[in-house]
């Protein structure tokens, strides 16, 4: 009995230790990411040390505010490409109501704003939205194109194309290559969806028509020069519209803020996902291989969000497929929340159920790749339904630790999404 009471003490005293050292190693180890945690990843420049000096100044009057024109507030854009192919990537940045600039990178984060001797100069009054950088030409060099829409006649929103003369210059020639479309336009992204080795187009528009009631499912179907999303394939350096035949919706309803391509299904041919805001579902577009595409939302998501934004595409968890992450405006505090939930009451999400237009809920969604054609939602999961009035979300490993990050820019100048007044 002493023996086997002797045996049972030592037994338990060493997993005392094993337990004590265990937890003295695991404290150790919640320091190093505590300090990794807290530790600054990002720094702010000053404009004055980068040059970069680009203001989105938006002037206010009883013509022109966010009443009489809903967009008011939302447009400008991003772009970042290596114009001179030294290496160092370059910054065009455009603004609703001010001239766009272009920002030459000299390296140490020093910039020389370029945009006069680069020949840039704005076309007519436009409302100035996304901005996309491509070798349009496949010449060697990055080209740039910047979407206008806005509350003006149909050519002063014709979209720009500035090609690249290879010494730091550009001439505009969105008419020749057949892209200076009048539309309400977005962003448009390029990708080579036919396989052919050049890049095409898709150009989401979105606009203040009105329509009449109808069905979704007809209205869907009717042809909007303005409002409707375009496909133009690339022909030899002309570009042709292929909507309707490839079978890409191009209606009033689809009121679209983003757009993201990539091979979502693995069979070689790129895919196309667009969000579209207020009652229309999201989009997503498979390749049929063949010039033509298939819309499957319905099929391939259980739910979506509801005033969608802006979405990115990037394989978040290194499975080998492409996952989607689309941006809503819900709020974060409880106050907020409650005010803003005027558009979320339960008849107007039942009725639009029954009108064919999915389970749309208020928050930003993670649609995780199944690699069958399907995604399971798992944006709770991951933490990141709730960050307000969210516009473009961005996919990057910042970190450099082999895991996509993710960075979302939100805010608006004005709390129009407050309800409360329509309760009276």
């Amino acid at each position: 009995m002493k023996q086997e009471f002797l045996s049972k003490s030592i037994f338990y005293s060493g997993m005392v230790w094993l337990i004590l050292v265990f937890l003295i190693v695991s404290c150790q180890e919640l320091k190093v990411q505590d300090w990794t945690i807290g530790s600054k990843l990002f720094t702010l420049k000053d404009p004055k040390s980068t040059g970069i000096k680009f203001r989105n100044d938006i002037e206010e009057t009883h013509e022109m505010n966010v009443i009489m024109y809903q967009d008011f507030y939302s447009g400008g854009g991003v772009g970042i490409g290596d114009i001179n192919n030294d290496g160092l990537p370059d910054v065009l940045l455009t603004g609703n109501m001010v001239q766009f600039r272009l920002y030459l990178n000299m390296g140490n984060m020093k910039f020389e704003d370029i945009t006069e001797k680069a020949g840039l100069i704005a076309q007519g009054p436009g409302w100035y939205t996304g901005i996309a950088m491509a070798d349009v030409n496949n010449d060697g060099y990055m080209d740039l194109y910047i979407s206008k829409s806005g509350m003006h006649e149909p050519d002063d929103r014709r979209n720009l194309l500035y090609i690249n003369n290879g010494d730091l210059t550009f001439t505009e020639k969105a008419k020749a290559y057949g892209l200076d479309h009048p539309g309400y336009a977005v962003n448009v992204t390029f990708f080579d969806y036919d396989k052919d080795e050049d890049l095409d187009m898709y150009l989401v528009n979105q606009g203040p028509e009105k329509f009449s009631n109808g069905l979704p499912e007809d209205m869907r179907r009717e042809v909007h020069q303005y409002c409707g999303d375009k496909l133009f394939e690339n022909k030899g350096g002309q570009f042709e519209d292929v909507t309707e035949k490839a079978g890409i919706w191009s209606s009033v309803i689809g009121f679209g803020h983003g757009v993201s391509a990539g091979d979502i299904n693995q069979d070689g041919w790129e895919d196309i996902f667009v969000s579209n805001d207020f009652f229309e579902y999201d989009y997503l577009y498979y390749n049929n291989g063949d010039g033509t595409f298939r819309e499957t939302t319905k099929k391939s998501m259980k739910h979506i969000s509801n005033f969608s934004m802006g979405n990115d595409m990037a394989d978040y968890n290194n499975d080998g497929w492409l996952d989607i992450v689309v941006t809503d405006m819900v709020a974060e505090d409880n106050r907020r929340l409650k005010a803003n939930m005027g558009g979320m009451n339960p008849s107007k999400f039942w009725n639009s159920v029954r009108m064919g237009l999915h389970y749309q809920y208020m928050f930003n969604v993670l649609h995780l790749n199944n690699g069958n054609e399907t995604f399971s939602e798992v944006g709770q999961m991951a933490g990141i339904p709730n960050t307000d009035w969210t516009w473009g979300p961005v996919f990057a490993d910042f970190d450099n630790d082999g895991y996509k990050d993710l960075f979302i820019a939100n805010g608006m100048r004005k709390d129009i999404r407050n309800t409360d007044w329509g309760k009276n």
